[in-house]
């Protein structure tokens, strides 16, 4: 099947219509993709650096109670 020259030029418009018309959002929502798994990643690395220093926290406050214990046991 050879096409002619006017029916080149109606499936090169075709072509560029479908890319244009498809081949932005594509890359739109491979540039959501990206950004959400990016965003995602920090939001958890943010959420484990809390936990870590909530966690050190309760420890410290525990070692204070148990002191402040110790002293109300000896009457200080």
């Amino acid at each position: 099947m050879k096409l002619e020259k006017g029916e080149k030029m109606e499936t090169v418009t075709i072509l560029t219509d479908i890319i244009t018309n498809f081949g932005f959002p594509i890359a739109c929502v491979i540039a959501l993709s990206l950004y959400s798994k990016s965003t995602t990643d920090k939001i958890i690395a943010l959420t484990e650096k809390v936990t870590d220093a909530l966690v050190s926290s309760t420890n410290a406050i525990e070692e204070v109670k148990e002191v402040i214990k110790e002293i109300v046991k000896k009457g200080v």
